[in-house]
């Protein structure tokens, strides 16, 4: 499961990045990005879009009387066949632009904190995909979920999943809106998605979405795990 991650790269270095031609939401820097919040987000529609996303899915079916939880992780190996999200993995699917993510460390009582990064330091893209929906009187809104798999390398260590990230060369085939086909999709996924982190624990200050500035990421006095390969 992935439920905090960090996105502080300016708009300009994300349009560099990912090569965005148009913008339609001029985000802030986040490092502590919760669920039910809005952060950046990337579709293709004849050219990548830089726009605001909602974090969780609200299920279809639901007592409106009993909030259900937000889904917002979906795993990779049941993605095509779960009810929830094969529509949106076949037809909606968006690029999440971060650049680092948490995971927490369960040692005796107490859960630790770690931020992961990719080795060069630059902002990254996790996979994700998108419905619109409508909460009572609320107006419609686009929401996301981002695609998880069991974990490798030094994330492994801390916990047992991590959200897929993509290697450039796989964000075209991913966006692209004629691409429906689940095994290929599948394909795309594991031909494109990178392992090669670094982590390190940080303050306990991030396990409060109320905590939100530049102290969420400063490593904390522990150990560093090395990038895998």
């Amino acid at each position: 499961m992935c439920g905090r991650f960090a996105q502080f790269s300016p708009v300009s270095l994300l349009k560099e990045a990912f090569e965005i031609r148009s913008v339609r939401y001029n985000a802030v820097p986040s490092y502590n990005i919760a669920p039910a919040q809005y952060t950046p987000a990337i579709v293709y529609s004849e050219e990548r879009i830089l726009v605001k996303f909602f974090w969780g899915i609200l299920p279809h079916m639901y007592n409106e009387s009993i909030k259900p939880p937000l889904l917002i992780n979906a795993r990779f190996e049941t993605i095509a066949e779960k009810p929830s999200f094969r529509e949106a993995y076949k037809f909606r699917r968006c690029l999440i632009p971060a650049d680092g993510f948490y995971e927490w460390e369960k040692t005796g009582k107490i859960k630790q904190p770690w931020f992961f990064k990719v080795q060069s330091g630059e902002p990254f893209a996790f996979a994700g995909i998108w419905e619109k929906r409508r909460e009572k009187e609320e107006s419609t809104r686009n929401a996301f979920a981002l695609i998880t798999t069991e974990a490798t390398g030094p994330v492994s260590q801390i916990h047992g999943r991590m959200p897929v990230i993509l290697d450039k060369k796989a964000y075209e085939n991913w966006l692209d809106p004629d691409e429906n086909n689940p095994k290929r999709l599948k394909e795309i996924i594991m031909e494109g998605i990178i392992s090669g982190l670094n982590g390190y624990p940080v303050s306990r200050r991030v396990n409060s979405v109320s905590n939100n500035d530049s102290s969420c990421i400063e490593p904390a006095d522990y150990k560093i795990l090395e990038t895998f390969k």
